[in-house]
């Protein structure tokens, strides 16, 4: 599901809007238009350049052609139903998730994410910690935060207070409004991976990666989104991917070797089984509760309450046929 199409879908990295890794796949929301409600998935290295593939419920699939054949890593939509996909080229746009326009990137480097706030602002990150902001995901200014990191930014959220926040190798970086960026208090070291972030209704944060020197995962969490504690304890071979939090603050992280782990305060973890093998890059939620997740090979799971995971067939999408990319990440909107 690697190629599938991580702020929702990214083939490679696959995010669901309801929900973004890095170079790995990953997952993003589902898209919805005027008058439906959907999944939207992104990818990297697909056939055919279909890098976005659309759902309505996340089990039944459709190839869609974005017009261009360059690797996508994110995707989030709005509650108007506008869908935005970035990735190695320009910004990408759809108001149904079916047809695509390019928009004008206000970087030359790679878009790593993209999110959107209750209020409509959408905020992309990516390579040489580059931050655009867009009021309406078409047009696009640059905020960088090169003066207080050098790395890529490759995972951004935003709580219902507006307050937006990045994550990336060994930082975190946090704006009230998108646009003004300051460096947070973490207790990072500039070997730790951060792939990705989520918070829930209570503005409760939380990012997941790997710690870079060892195959530990990697769970750090917040309340304020400035002062971060990272959680001891996780085993060899944890590395994570991908994390979603659903209405009722069920959070679900997703990673290597179809790794799946829920928690509802980002300190006590359960393993859930996912009966699979393949690196899962990316996860989202709808507003219905439904998490999919999404990784290599074009692998699909979907759950209900997180803690029973069902695979689907994705034996239709070009990037499972391929069997070289993965979904990088998904969102949904409703």
């Amino acid at each position: 599901m690697t190629k599938f199409i991580k702020n929702i879908f990214k083939l490679s990295t696959i995010a669901l809007l309801i929900g973004s890794v890095a170079d790995a796949p990953a997952l993003a929301a589902p898209t919805t238009g005027a008058n439906t409600s959907q999944f939207v998935a992104v990818s990297d290295n697909c056939l055919n350049g279909q890098t976005v593939n659309t759902s309505p419920n996340g089990i039944n699939w459709t190839n869609r052609f974005a017009g261009t054949t360059a690797y996508l890593y994110g995707v989030a939509g709005n509650s108007a139903g506008l869908f935005v996909a970035v990735g190695q080229g320009p910004m990408l746009t759809s108001p149904d998730g079916i047809n695509w326009n390019a928009r004008p990137s206000a970087s030359s480097n790679y878009v790593r994410a993209v999110t959107v706030s209750d209020a409509g602002q959408f905020v992309a990150v990516g390579n040489q910690s580059d931050i655009q902001s867009s009021p309406d995901g078409m047009n696009w200014l640059l905020r960088s935060a090169g003066n207080i990191y050098s790395n890529p930014l490759v995972g951004v959220t935003v709580n219902k207070a507006g307050l937006f926040a990045a994550v990336g190798q060994g930082n975190v970086v946090t704006s009230p409004d998108g646009i003004n960026w300051t460096k947070a208090f973490t207790p990072l070291t500039p070997s730790n991976q951060v792939r990705a972030i989520a918070v829930n209704n209570d503005g409760l944060f939380v990012s997941v990666g790997d710690m870079g020197t060892s195959n530990n995962g990697l769970i750090l969490i917040s309340s304020d989104g400035i002062n971060w504690n990272l959680q001891p304890g996780l085993a060899a071979n944890t590395n994570l991917y991908g994390i979603a939090v659903n209405g009722a603050g069920l959070f679900a992280a997703v990673g290597v070797r179809g790794i799946i782990m829920t928690s509802t305060d980002g300190i006590n973890w359960t393993a859930r089984t996912s009966n699979i093998t393949n690196d899962l890059r990316g996860v989202t939620v709808n507003s219905d509760g439904l998490f999919v997740a999404v990784g290599a090979n074009g692998v699909i799971l979907t759950s209900t309450d997180g803690v029973i995971w069902l695979q689907q067939d994705s034996s239709f999408t070009p990037c499972a046929l391929s069997g070289a990319g993965s979904i990088k990440t998904l969102d949904y909107r409703k």
